[in-house]
């Protein structure tokens, strides 16, 4: 999928960002071009060459419906997760990697719901506050909201559980 400056974008791996031009960069005697995509959330930015948007996961920030649907899930009873740490940790990090929405507001959802029954470990703690930026990146761009007030309504969101 082509995108254009000022788009909002979102990567797997970094979260949400607007482009903010489009440059050619030359490289071992070749010259590409890249999407220059500032990512708030990390206050940096990323290159993506033009033509790999798709193989690197780029995609369009989530529409109405998508949001919708991650504040139904947020709002709802946490599924229990592993007691065994290592299978638990690197189910949820896969999950984080793969930079999708829903599936990251479940895993926050049953990270928070784990907290509430077990002490979470540091590395938990760690996961929760990397699905919690990766949302909260996300929602900001989506919402046009700044990235403190995402945080605040995402946690309003899981103190909601039914």
């Amino acid at each position: 999928m082509a995108y254009s400056i000022g788009d909002m974008v979102v990567h797997p791996a970094y979260g949400g960002g607007r482009i903010k031009a489009i440059r050619e960069r030359s490289f071992l005697d070749h010259t590409n071009q890249y999407y220059e995509i500032h990512m708030p959330a990390k206050n940096m930015t990323i290159m993506v060459p033009v033509g790999r948007e798709d193989e690197v996961g780029l995609r369009p920030v989530s529409n109405s419906h998508i949001i919708e649907a991650m504040w139904a899930i947020l709002g709802g009873a946490p599924d229990s997760l592993s007691d065994e740490y290592q299978e638990r940790q690197d189910g949820i990090k896969d999950t984080i990697r793969g930079g999708d929405l829903i599936e990251i507001a479940t895993a926050l959802r049953d990270l928070a719901g784990r907290g509430e029954t077990h002490k979470l470990t540091q590395a938990d703690r760690g996961l929760l506050e990397q699905a919690e930026a990766f949302l909260a990146g996300e929602l900001a761009l989506a919402k046009g909201v700044a990235l403190d007030e995402a945080k605040k309504r995402l946690r309003a969101a899981l103190s909601s559980e039914s």
